[in-house]
């Protein structure tokens, strides 16, 4: 199941819930508590973003996962933006980030989210 939460117009986060999620028959409430925590490990990678050196522009699309202690657990470039600096960028922005951990009613475990950031140059 794919859960998209907001981020601003150019980012999206999609969650598939992970392996660990207990499905608690609220599926609509456990989805909103996706996006919402979705929403903010996107604002919080955001304000890690950096340009990098020597400039460069493009939009790379991520795919992170993040435990529900806001440990992240991986970060993988799944589309790159074709410019090597940029995509590194991208993935030290995520590392830097402090993730916010998940709300107290999602399963333990860790959950997976897929968005693009785009730098600007």
């Amino acid at each position: 199941m794919q859960e998209q939460a907001a981020g601003n117009s150019r980012q999206q986060a999609k969650g598939d819930g992970g392996a660990d999620a207990a499905n608690t028959g609220d599926s609509k409430r456990t989805a909103s508590l996706k996006n919402r925590w979705g929403a903010a490990i996107i604002s919080r990678i955001e304000r890690q973003k950096r340009q990098p050196r020597g400039g460069g522009k493009g939009t790379v699309r991520l795919h992170l996962t993040v435990s529900t202690q806001g440990h992240l657990m991986a970060v993988t470039v799944s589309q790159s933006s074709g410019n090597a600096k940029v995509d590194q960028a991208a993935v030290a922005a995520v590392k830097s980030a402090r993730m916010p951990r998940a709300p107290k009613a999602l399963a333990p475990g860790g959950y997976s989210f897929t968005f693009r950031t785009t730098f600007t140059g």
